[in-house]
């Protein structure tokens, strides 16, 4: 029964629908910075559009896909429940975006994508529109058109500072990442800033998900103290976890969280004057008076008059600044007395005063380093007229001339060093400084007032040289000085810098010129020298090695322990002969060098570290300590010692996991695990190393740098860089 019986044409039937679809193709993709799965079926399909649910998207078992199939090769990339998005619906070409949901993340463990032959699953969840489930037989091999983005974003750098209010109070983070962030996982109840106050604030970005991330505090109430000690920038991850777009989390010590050990947070943060004296608008402020400033912040210790501040009237030269309270407050003495009641100002350069950090003063701040006060009357001896009476310093003055800023020097040539005097000076010291002025070498002593000196340059490389000429009465008093108005050049003979850098001279040493001069002739300073081998293997005379120190003495290693704690082989010993090393007076044994190997006695157990100064020893508490201090193979470092020289060593403190926490031990050579940058650790910071040559110069050995990330060493104040050969970190150690 037809349209025309007994024959069926094309408007006598309706077909149904019963061909299961089948997966023609599965393919891995990125677009706009996720990862996706491009499903393609031989009809269109339909699914429930939206987020993944249990029965539909998820990727919480590798390699599988919640309601369409699973890979051969499962690899490891997994996302938690419902956060991953299905579309497409109604089309052919199903897409599966990977953890692209508000606080979706891929697992600690996703680094190997998925791969092989798709096996689909027949689920109602996905079907063509007769509501026929996908045939299960058919299962393409999986292709990569754009590999998935599986790497994790790293912490770049964490700039701290005081952007508003100009305060001293540290507001501002900066986080600077290796790629861009997903901004929803950054959520403010999350981090943290500052050490005290309301540490809560706001995330803002520049561009959307992009690598650059601020925080700012909500409230400026943080302490006044503008060095990355008040920064402290953390991220909890307790309400979402941070990851870049594709959802990787950040590799940190506990992914996509911020603790104190993953960042080095970078001073950004201009000082300010937080305390001055005389006080601004004082009055009756005595002529003698000290000018007094104080920082929010460690700072660069260079501090001359003309160059950081001026004073007017100017009382007369003023000596070298003096630095106290952690490099924190200045005080300025000068050689006259300030005028009698007289309105006195101080003002400085902002530019040219600097944090270690070698962020600039701000003087934008409500204290900002210029300010008056008005000096005392004198009240002394007027008779007659009885009116005030008015008093000036005398007239004397000490000036440095040449080299006094700009001139290019050369090392191992001859300069001349000339200043003039003003009044009655006996004699003059001569000093030098490579640094800028924070330390300085003595060049000569007792020098006649005949304002000249011809001066051989140290071969040391620097931009930042100095000259400072000391004025004195016939008892040594220094009545005046005067250093050079701003930084000569000087360039290198040679391949590495051969003079030490600056230091004052201990007791008990000598500068390295008067120590060569005191030796015989060809013997200098530093050498290690030994008798001739006299082929009899019965004495021992012709095996000590000796090294020549600033006290014009050689001084024996008394052990080859000791001696590699030193040098790395014997490459460097000199052989002279009995007459000449008689001429060399005997001086203390060399003990171990400090921060190379520990030390211990056989009869006791205990272990110390050795510190400069005397050969300073401090027992380490406890085995958690050592572990640390020198990493898990610490029992390689300690050398044993003989019971007569250990009596030799001076004694320090104990050296505990608590004192580790916020300090480390002197002359560590330390570097962190994600840094080329070695530090050698002093009293009160770290300073790193320029580069291998300098370090090779001051005889460091690679097996005693120690690799960790402890926030003991890594909080120490940054200090000035070695830049060359320094008696301090080596020849003064002995």
């Amino acid at each position: 029964n037809t349209a025309v019986d007994g024959t069926i044409a094309a408007g006598d039937i309706g077909e149904t629908d019963g061909a299961e679809p089948i997966v023609t193709a599965v393919d891995r993709n990125t677009a706009v910075g996720y990862n996706r799965l491009t499903f393609t079926y031989s009809e269109n399909m339909t699914v429930a559009i939206g987020t993944s649910t249990a029965t539909k998207g998820d990727t919480t078992a590798a390699g599988t896909v919640a309601g369409f199939g699973s890979f051969a090769t499962p690899g490891d990339v997994t996302v938690p429940t419902t956060k991953n998005t299905v579309g497409g619906t109604g089309t052919a070409t199903i897409t599966v975006l990977i953890a692209n949901q508000n606080a979706g993340y891929m697992n600690t463990a996703s680094t190997t994508e998925p791969s092989g032959n798709f096996t689909p699953v027949a689920s109602a969840e996905v079907a063509d529109a007769a509501l026929n489930q996908v045939n299960i037989a058919n299962t393409p091999l999986s292709t990569t058109t754009s590999a998935w983005d599986l790497t994790k974003p790293t912490i770049t750098s964490v700039t701290v500072s005081d952007f508003v209010n100009n305060n001293g109070k540290i507001d501002r983070a900066v986080m600077v990442l290796s790629e861009a962030m997903r901004d929803s996982s950054l959520t403010n109840a999350n981090a943290t800033l500052g050490t005290s106050g309301t540490t809560t604030g706001t995330f803002t970005t520049d561009t959307a998900n992009d690598a650059t991330t601020t925080f700012n505090r909500t409230t400026d109430d943080n302490t006044v103290d503008t060095s990355t000690a008040a920064g402290s920038f953390l991220y909890s991850g307790a309400t979402t976890l941070v990851t870049d777009i594709a959802g990787n989390l950040l590799n940190t010590t506990t992914d996509g969280q911020i603790v104190a050990a993953d960042i080095v947070e970078t001073d950004g943060a201009q000082p300010i004057v937080t305390a001055i004296s005389p006080a601004s608008g004082a009055t009756a402020v005595s002529v003698t008076a000290n000018i007094v400033m104080t920082f929010s912040e460690a700072m660069q210790l260079d501090f001359d008059e003309a160059d950081e501040y001026a004073v007017a009237p100017d009382p007369g030269v003023f000596g070298a600044p003096v630095w106290s309270n952690g490099n924190k407050t200045v005080t300025l003495s000068h050689a006259g007395n300030f005028l009698y009641q007289q309105l006195t100002t101080v003002t400085t350069t902002a530019a040219n005063i600097e944090d270690v950090a070698s962020n600039n003063l701000n003087d934008a701040a409500a204290e900002d380093g210029d300010w008056s006060f008005t000096t005392a009357a004198n009240t002394g001896g007027g008779g007659g007229g009885g009116g005030t009476t008015y008093y000036s310093a005398p007239t004397t003055s000490c000036v440095l001339t040449s080299p006094n800023g700009n001139e290019i020097l050369t090392g191992g040539q001859t300069s001349q060093i000339t200043w003039t005097t003003q009044g009655t000076f006996y004699d003059v010291n001569l000093y030098y400084s490579v640094d800028g002025g924070n330390a300085w070498g003595l060049i000569a002593s007792g020098q006649a007032n005949d304002g000249t000196y011809s001066w051989t340059v140290p071969n040391t490389s620097t931009s930042n040289g100095k000259v400072r000429v000391d004025c004195r009465d016939s008892g040594g008093a220094e009545l005046a000085t005067d250093r050079s108005d701003s930084a000569f050049t000087i360039n290198l003979t040679g391949a590495l810098p051969i003079e030490s850098a600056p230091q004052a001279v201990p007791e008990g040493f000598m500068s390295r010129q008067d120590a060569n001069n005191e030796l015989p002739t060809g013997v200098l300073v530093d050498y290690l020298v030994k008798l001739p081998n006299d082929g009899d293997e019965t004495t021992f005379t012709d095996t000590t090695v000796y090294y020549v120190g600033l006290d014009a003495k050689r001084h024996p290693f008394p052990s080859a322990g000791v001696y590699f704690s030193w040098y790395a082989d014997f490459s460097g010993v000199k052989t002279m002969d009995m007459a000449t090393l008689s001429q060399i007076g005997i001086g203390t044994p060399v003990l171990v060098r400090p921060g190379s190997n520990w030390v211990k006695i056989q009869s006791d157990p205990k272990t110390y570290y050795v510190e400069p100064g005397s050969y300073v020893l401090r027992h380490i508490a406890d085995e958690a300590t050592a572990r640390m201090l020198g990493g898990s193979d610490w029992s390689s470092k300690v050398i044993d010692i003989e019971p007569t020289y250990f009596m030799q060593f001076g004694v320090g403190s104990t050296i505990t996991s608590e004192v580790l926490a916020t300090d480390w031990p002197k002359a560590s050579l330390m570097k962190a695990a994600d840094s080329p940058v070695i530090f050698y650790t002093t009293e009160s910071g770290k300073r790193p190393i320029g580069n291998m040559e300098t370090f090779e110069a001051n005889h460091f050995q690679t097996k005693y740098i120690e690799e960790n990330n402890f926030a003991g060493w890594l909080g120490l104040q940054v200090e000035s860089a070695v830049n060359g050969f320094e008696d301090a970190l080596f020849s003064l150690q002995f």
